[in-house]
């Protein structure tokens, strides 16, 4: 069903608001585990050195400054998102990193204020997931690619193999509060149905479509870093439900999800196995 315009504006807001609060703690909790995934994104589809690069839903700038590692002196990268905070973020990453060839732009990545043919490879990396119209951004990734231009596309897959969200979530679902359809978000295993990402691609006119599925591991020091970071240091929604309940019941969830993740630990930290689908294409 095509999203309303309504709805469409609700999300992006209720999005915007969602990560300005918390990119400081999303940068310190996820941004090291993400880093992975961005070094195989772009060994599957590397940046030449020279090129311009887009990196669209930037969050911390992950893919952006490695990016711009590899396209060198002579390429430039512009990272874009909606929340205008990461940009802070991602000069620090930036100047960290020894590169000055990274550029932000805040903005949506359904209406790129960029013009056609502007880049030679786009990149969206765990954010395509979090927009409500998934094809007018894959459009507007195509427009801005040169003829010939490539895409580069990371989305989670479902749950039962991204365990980093599933080993959490199923102990926090029964406290969290119930909403109308109308308000209900779009969550981080939004795209990971078998085949999705690949149609989406093909409709906006994307070609020579491959994807290939990679699990690599989400790590924590110890079970409870794994609830101060996705409970304490979460998403706002999670942090107000659990701060509702009475301190027995918060202590018994805690309790709970700690055993459980208490499971996965091997070599002194927490390894979570979970799956992401890469996805290749050509303008």
């Amino acid at each position: 069903m095509p999203t309303t315009t309504d709805r469409a504006a609700f999300i992006r807001e209720s999005m915007r608001r969602s990560w300005s609060t918390r990119t400081r703690a999303y940068t310190e909790d996820a941004a090291p585990n993400t880093a992975e995934f961005a070094r195989r994104l772009l060994s599957l589809q590397p940046p030449r050195p020279g090129e311009r690069v887009l990196d669209v839903a930037t969050g911390p700038g992950v893919v952006s400054v490695a990016a711009a590692t590899l396209a060198g002196s002579t390429g430039r990268v512009v990272a874009t998102d909606l929340a205008s905070e990461w940009a802070e973020i991602i000069a620090e990453r930036a100047a960290a990193a020894g590169v000055t060839n990274v550029i932000f732009r805040a903005m949506g990545a359904e209406a790129l204020d960029l013009p056609d043919g502007a880049f030679d490879v786009a990149y969206c990396q765990f954010g395509l997931m979090f927009v409500p119209e998934p094809v007018q951004a894959l459009r507007e990734m195509r427009r801005v690619l040169r003829d010939g231009g490539r895409l580069g596309i990371v989305v989670w897959s479902t749950a039962d193999r991204v365990l980093c969200f599933s080993v959490v979530n199923r102990h926090l679902a029964p406290y969290l509060p119930k909403v109308p359809p109308e308000q209900e978000l779009p969550t981080p295993l939004a795209l990971g149905e078998p085949g999705l990402i690949e149609r989406l691609a093909a409709e906006a006119g994307f070609r020579e479509i491959a994807s290939e599925r990679h699990t690599l591991e989400f790590v924590a020091g110890s079970p409870e870093d794994v609830w101060r970071t996705r409970v304490e240091r979460g998403q706002p929604a999670i942090q107000a439900a659990v701060a509702a309940l009475a301190p027995p019941e918060r202590e018994r969830l805690r309790d709970a999800l700690i055993a459980e993740v208490a499971h996965y630990q091997r070599d002194g930290s927490v390894r979570l196995p979970s799956e992401a689908i890469f996805l290749r294409a050509v303008k």
